[in-house]
């Protein structure tokens, strides 16, 4: 399903919920809302449950199976069916009788846990919306020779101290760029190999 839906994000990728699940909620309950349609795979929402107290009641929640350090959060499914599978998944949640809250972190606007949220206010359920972390991210350019192509020009000046940057480690030689859209274990491995270096 990853692998269809046209967006990349790593951060909607197995991969990721995988290893945000062995790390970091490890030994946590990870209940997965699978949405199929004539048993093709069509919508997964991987959620954790807590408990924690909301403005000092307690409560029981399920919340995003992210947090500050992924910077996105979304239902990952078909695109061509995303309020169907959006209703799905809120008709499974709102039959669970094991949470008295949903949370769900850095929703890109217009994601489409947007549309679960819609589903509840249509159902009488209280929701709300805020906004949460606002980070600045720059796609990736499908051409590598220039690093910085797509770089929005709202971050002009990111672009411009990225550019002071790649100057300076032209110094010890001439920087490389690899642009790879497909899941590759070693580099994943690498890249978590350099995330707990730092």
């Amino acid at each position: 399903l990853a692998a269809e839906v046209p967006s990349r994000e790593p951060f909607l990728q197995p991969y990721w919920f995988q290893a945000f699940a062995n790390t970091i909620a490890r030994g946590e309950s990870i209940p997965i809302v699978v949405v199929r349609n004539r048993g093709r795979l069509r919508g997964v929402l991987p959620l954790r449950r807590t408990g924690r107290f909301l403005r000092k009641i307690p409560a029981r929640v399920l919340t995003s199976l992210s947090n500050v350090h992924s910077c996105r959060f979304d239902l990952l499914c078909d695109p061509q069916d995303s309020q169907g599978v959006a209703r799905a998944a809120w008709n499974v949640l709102k039959e669970q009788p094991d949470w008295n809250v949903i949370e769900a972190n850095a929703i890109p606007e217009g994601g489409v846990f947007e549309a679960i949220q819609r589903c509840a206010e249509e159902d009488g359920y209280m929701t709300s919306r805020w906004p949460t972390l606002l980070s600045p991210y720059v796609m990736l350019p499908s051409d590598p020779s220039d690093p910085f192509s797509n770089c929005p020009a709202r971050y002009r000046k990111d672009r411009k101290r990225l550019e002071k940057r790649l100057e300076r480690l032209r110094e010890y030689g001439e920087p490389s760029f690899e642009v790879s859209n497909d899941f590759d274990e070693k580099r994943f491995q690498d890249f978590l190999k350099l995330e707990a270096s730092g």
